[in-house]
């Protein structure tokens, strides 16, 4: 396991294998295998869910929500 600063991990294997830094993990095996700096992962699948780039969220399952661009506010 190879957790960066900041980074936080919660759940079964969340943030198991290389967790960069500042990323926080919640939810079964997410970010397991690999997450990158910056990201968020929210997993509520029961099946991995990892980051492909940095600075970016990843949420799975996934439905629209509207999103305020100027804010980054779901609302």
């Amino acid at each position: 396991m190879s957790q960066q600063a900041n980074a936080v991990a919660i759940g079964f294997e969340a943030g198991n294998d290389t967790q960069g830094a500042n990323a926080v993990a919640i939810g079964y095996r997410a970010g397991a295998t690999s997450q990158h700096e910056n990201t968020v992962i929210i997993n509520a699948t029961g099946a991995d869910l990892d980051s492909d780039r940095a600075n970016a969220l990843f949420m799975a399952p996934m439905r629209f929500l509207p999103l305020d661009t100027t804010s980054n506010v779901v609302t």
